[in-house]
């Protein structure tokens, strides 16, 4: 998966960046909500944790800790 910005525009979405897909490859688009992007996103997960018991809580301070890697696969 990968993530381009683009503008719609006159019912048609035009994107900001070349992508390199075969010609009437299929693609699905997600629609960000707007407040999405900024800092108000992270009020719809506020209190999403406070009903964790002590042993998931652990868990989740474990993998907090833990290194977090990105990579991009690429299907042909």
């Amino acid at each position: 998966m990968q993530a381009v910005k683009g503008v719609y525009s006159r019912g048609m979405i035009k994107l900001k960046e070349k992508l390199q897909l075969e010609e009437n490859q299929e693609v699905t688009i997600l629609v960000l909500d707007e407040e999405a992007d900024g800092k108000d996103s992270v009020l719809r997960y506020a209190g999403m944790l406070a009903d964790l018991s002590p042993e998931e809580e652990a868990v989740f301070d474990e993998t907090l800790k833990s290194p977090v890697r990105f990579q991009r696969v690429i299907q042909s």
